[in-house]
């Protein structure tokens, strides 16, 4: 293998009750005045006021910011963070899923730098921000373990990338106990597309391959036995372990195919992302079969497959494929047409894809036929498989 290199990108604490280290944390960190970027649903669920109480117990003072949008915008970036700098803050936390981790990371940007927020995306050539904390309350993004803040952006009406990582993380998988069935089996498939897409990016990293293998070991395990009991003790921890382990992963490799196509579906009609990403992982990781066999081998292997040693790449590319299908069909998915998507708007985001950033990290880059092709094909794969 040649020269490649490799970074954890924040400390990382994880464990049942994690969160309650979170005060000593922001006191090493000089902080007195926190801002609390989330959004409604952790505000419901009690969450939210959950984490200021035990802050303001040891003395801080908090302020909390609960309009966080799914999917965030850049616009909707910017008014959290006019919020945050109006309210003069020494430091800001992230609560809740992707969405929210995502906007705390370009909040934590334009608290020293100046709008307009889309100047920054895929840079890193810009000022320092305030300390940031990310308490994820999902287990799938990795966002508290990627430098990756992922934006819907209303000039080019893609989803585009912040280079932005946390200073702390806290994993607690008892913030995930509520999440129902449906997110939890969504952001779960969410880290094993991270996972294998990371394996068989064109950015080969050893650093990356290791522990993609392992997250794809603990969501074939955990997962489903996280969406049955979501209580479960050591399958919300391992899930919660396999999503930072996939999101530090693909921090170094990118993601290629699969959130090429997923992002430029849920950029133009707003399908949850995690959806996204079980109808298209399947055909990504089979089309990089021809490209990255090893790799493909490594993630069957991680499932608990059998295979034949000389196995063809056609052989293989089948396999993966039905495997990772049987895997999401046993998660219960909707399909396209559920959705209601038609295929005519399933297939019209080609532009989009090539405008993604994970477009530029597939194993070979496929032509605007090839992606025209494979998308009417998943489209007719998804509805097949729940016949």
């Amino acid at each position: 293998m040649g020269i490649s290199s490799f970074k954890q990108v924040s400390i990382v604490t994880i464990g049942a009750e994690a969160r309650k280290t979170l005060p000593a944390k922001a006191k090493a960190y000089g902080c007195s005045k926190l801002a609390l970027v989330t959004d409604q649903g952790m505000v419901v669920l009690g969450i939210a006021d959950e984490i200021k109480n035990s802050l303001e117990a040891e003395g801080f003072t908090v302020i909390v910011y609960d309009k966080v949008e799914p999917d965030p915008t850049d616009t909707s970036c910017e008014i959290a963070a006019k919020f945050v700098l109006d309210n003069e803050v020494d430091g800001i936390i992230g609560l809740g899923g992707g969405s929210s981790l995502d906007t705390a990371k370009a909040v934590k940007l334009l608290s020293n730098n100046p709008l307009p927020l889309n100047q920054y995306y895929r840079r890193s050539d810009y000022k320092k921000g305030l300390p940031l904390f990310l308490l994820p309350t999902t287990a799938g993004t990795g966002s508290e373990g990627s430098n990756y803040s992922v934006i819907n952006d209303t000039v080019s009406g893609n989803k585009l990338s912040l280079f932005v990582a946390a200073d702390e993380s806290i994993c607690d998988p008892e913030l995930t106990y509520k999440m129902p069935k449906s997110l939890t089996a969504s952001t779960g498939v969410d880290a094993l597309a991270h996972a294998a897409e990371s394996l068989t990016s064109n950015k080969p990293n050893p650093h990356s391959h290791l522990l993609a293998e392992r997250a794809i070991e603990l969501i074939i395990k955990y997962l489903p036995i996280a969406t049955e009991n979501p209580t479960d003790a050591e399958a919300r921890y391992n899930m919660m372990l396999a999503a930072n382990f996939a999101g530090t992963a693909f921090s170094d490799t990118s993601t290629q195919l699969g959130h090429a196509l997923g992002q430029s579906l849920s950029a133009k009609y707003h399908i949850a992302h995690g959806v996204t990403c079980s109808w298209f992982l399947p055909e990504a990781i089979r089309y990089s079969t021809r490209y990255k066999p090893d790799e493909v081998k490594i993630i069957l292997k991680a499932m608990g497959v059998n295979f034949p040693k000389e196995a063809s790449e056609e052989v293989l590319s089948q396999l993966v494929f039905n495997e990772l299908m049987a895997f999401i069909k046993k998660l219960e998915f909707i399909t396209p047409s559920q959705s209601g998507l038609s295929r005519e708007q399933f297939v019209d985001i080609i532009d989009l894809v090539f405008t993604s950033g994970p477009i530029k990290f597939v194993p070979r880059i496929p032509t605007r036929e090839e992606v025209a092709q494979m998308l009417g094909k998943i489209y007719d794969d998804f509805e097949a498989l729940y016949l």
